[in-house]
């Protein structure tokens, strides 16, 4: 299926570029810009990885199909005798992606971005902890920050949940850190561990209760 994957991306990029733009892109070439946007410097080194295969990605929890546009771009410079009117990165995808959307079951599961679905899990997490209070969060004033570490094996997703105060300072409510474990290239992620740190205090603190309306 490793192998199965990459020829059908390479080959529907292959087809969209004749059609599209009039390129004819050779084989070889396809099959190595396919294997840069899953995360891989080669096509061999994509076959060749059996930690992380392609193949899983049917088993992903999620998938994210926005490209790695640096490295995509990187490998491109290095590639000898490509067409000199091929387009950007970001075009191309619209010729690599389309076979993968169209298996069973990975449409749902496509993410636009990791701080888009950092986001969501987050505010989840935050959900359950205030509605209980009888508290809607997204009635309150939040200033949200996500930060996003990627290792070899897994990204960290790291949410959190600031109050603006008086006198401009701000007050954390709450971190929610969100492991991504890798499990097919760079595009199929797994269950991920979700961690949330509540501080205490806040809820009870008059300003805090004053300025979201709180009794």
């Amino acid at each position: 299926m490793q192998h199965d994957i990459t020829k059908t991306c390479a080959d529907s990029l292959r087809s969209y570029l004749n059609e599209k733009h009039g390129i004819k892109l050779k084989s070889g070439h396809a099959h190595e810009i396919v294997a840069a946007f899953f995360g891989y410097k080669s096509k061999i080194a994509l076959l060749a990885d059996t930690q992380y295969p392609l193949s899983n990605l049917e088993k992903a929890e999620f998938v994210f199909l926005n490209p790695p546009t640096p490295f995509v771009d990187q490998r491109l410079e290095s590639l000898e005798d490509l067409p000199p009117e091929l387009p950007p990165s970001h075009i191309l995808a619209e010729g690599i992606y389309p076979p993968i959307v169209a298996e069973a079951g990975i449409l749902e599961k496509i993410w636009p971005t990791f701080r888009d679905l950092a986001l969501a899990l987050a505010e989840e997490r935050l959900s359950e902890r205030m509605k209980p209070l009888g508290i809607n969060p997204k009635t309150l004033q939040w200033i949200t920050d996500v930060d996003i570490k990627a290792t070899e094996a897994d990204v960290l997703l790291t949410v959190t949940f600031d109050s603006p105060m008086n006198g401009g300072k701000l007050s954390r409510y709450c971190k929610v850190d969100i492991r991504l474990p890798r499990i097919a290239g760079n595009i199929g992620y797994g269950e991920p561990d979700i961690m949330p740190t509540f501080y205490s205090g806040q809820m009870h603190d008059a300003d805090f209760r004053l300025k979201h309306g709180i009794s």
